[in-house]
């Protein structure tokens, strides 16, 4: 990102636009969702999945 602030032409900033779109809180930072399905699982065990809380517990006080 540094070194496309830095050649400041509007190719590299239309590039910088992309990226913080995807990085950004604001952006799509916080917006991607995964839609897991199983079909004949009983308990699925999804270790990638693990590391966030619930939606409903993250922003609790």
């Amino acid at each position: 990102m540094a070194e496309l602030q830095e050649k400041n032409d509007i190719q590299s900033y239309e590039r910088l636009n992309r990226l913080k779109t995807l990085v950004l809180p604001k952006g799509m930072g916080e917006k991607f969702k995964v839609l897991v399905q199983h079909k004949n699982v009983e308990n699925p065990q999804i270790k990638g999945l693990e590391m966030l809380p619930y939606i409903s517990d993250r922003y609790r006080l």
